[in-house]
């Protein structure tokens, strides 16, 4: 026997769990030491990641310090030998994931908005109803001297406006401009909520229903399963226009039709955020994000949820004073994902073309090339959406951009 080895979980985040189970391990050391001679302390994994920022217990956070659980480790093992009188042990750690994760970010585009409740306000003609009339008013009237009471009015005249609808006494576009009034009350009312520094339930609630949602070229699943699978939080932030103060809260969902393609929190306090600090978006101009310290288990526990692959990774080398790409791994293709779950994509392709003959008898051969290259040139494209670079003309052909990206160095 030459190493006594023991492991006490991942991401330990508090320093006083660590520390009574190296007690206990220095004790069973120094007396197996004494029967046998063994020479290596192997204190296992846990070395726990500050992925939110907080410095405390909290799942994704340590209330300690590198040095600290360095200091204790090596502390508590002295200690223990020195009292039982036997020799230090050579002490070997596989804090996996403190040394890997920070090797790894996820660079993603925004490209577009989901649930942008706000229209232009339309005056109710004579014949709308009283709940339109109503809604129109609150909205209208509302200050920061009386949102909360206007908010609580348009929360009734929209109960009465569904009453109304169900009973069959209005039409669905009557209902559709109620609800937009009253989305635009409750934006207008959170607005104003955090304009007077109103942290109550209620208007928390509120900003978190009425923030964007903005749409990421990524996927979730694939990416960051760790954020759907186990809610842990991983820092992100807007990788463009840092000299801008963020106008928006947003939440990121991905471009996968799962409800749980969503990121439900943030770094920000030892809880989590429920939103992002973003900037609004800009007509022809890029927005990127970035995720950071995914270095430990994601690319492993990734999967292809909606069929959507691993991304492009770039491999990045870093030096005291440069840095330099080594090396880029082009993302999976819409083939060698089909082909991986056993479709066989050739066989697809000649269904499709007897189709086109079979509908269209007079096709020409010219046509039939056309399709079948069209239908090639997509399979081995990307599984994620491409936007060619806007100055295509100042590029080379084979460039294009590259939507999302994993970044390791």
């Amino acid at each position: 026997l030459k190493m006594l080895h023991f492991h006490i979980g991942s991401q330990i985040t508090d320093i006083r769990t660590v520390k009574n189970a190296m007690n206990e391990a220095a004790r069973i050391y120094a007396k197996v030491r004494k029967i046998c001679d063994i020479k290596y302390l192997n204190v296992g994994g846990g070395l726990s990641v500050d992925y939110n920022g907080s410095n405390t217990a909290t799942p994704s956070s340590a209330n300690y310090s590198l040095q600290e659980y360095a200091n204790d480790v090596v502390y508590t093992v002295q200690k223990i030998c020195d009292d039982e009188e036997v020799p230090y042990p050579t002490i070997v750690s596989e804090s996996g994931r403190a040394i890997a994760a920070y090797h790894s970010l996820l660079i993603f585009k925004i490209i577009g908005r989901k649930n942008a409740k706000s229209s232009p306000l339309h005056p109710p003609d004579d014949e709308a109803p009283i709940q339109i009339d109503d809604l129109c008013s609150a909205f209208k009237e509302i200050n920061i001297d009386n949102y909360k009471e206007h908010y609580h009015d348009a929360l009734q005249y929209r109960d009465e406006l569904y009453d109304s609808f169900n009973l069959g006494n209005i039409d669905l576009e009557e209902r559709a401009k109620g609800e937009t009034l009253f989305w635009m009350v409750c934006k207008k009312a959170a607005f104003l909520a955090k304009e007077a520094g109103d942290e109550s339930d209620e208007f928390l609630e509120l900003k978190k229903l009425v923030s964007q949602k903005y749409i990421g070229n990524f996927s979730l699943f694939q990416s960051v399963p760790d954020m759907w699978g186990v809610e842990q939080i991983f820092p992100t932030i807007p990788l463009h226009r840092l000299d801008e103060m963020p106008s928006e809260r947003g939440r990121i969902v991905d471009i996968t039709c799962d409800s749980d393609g969503e990121i439900k929190r943030y770094a920000g306090d030892s809880e989590g955020l429920e939103y992002l600090e973003m900037h609004t978006l800009l007509e022809n101009e890029d927005y990127y994000l970035g995720i950071f310290l995914l270095g430990a288990y994601q690319d492993t526990l990734g999967d292809f949820h909606n069929l959507l692959g691993c991304a492009h990774e770039v491999h990045v080398m870093t030096d005291e004073s440069e840095w330099y790409i080594c090396q880029k791994v082009e993302g999976d293709t819409c083939k060698k994902l089909l082909d991986f779950f056993n479709y066989e994509t050739k066989d697809y392709i000649w269904e499709i073309m007897d189709q086109c003959v079979t509908r269209k008898e007079s096709i020409q051969r010219r046509e039939l090339e056309q399709i079948e290259a069209e239908l090639n040139r997509t399979l081995k494209g990307y599984t994620y959406f491409i936007t060619r670079p806007r100055k295509q003309a100042k590029r080379k052909e084979t460039e294009r951009d590259m939507g999302c990206s994993v970044l390791k160095y």
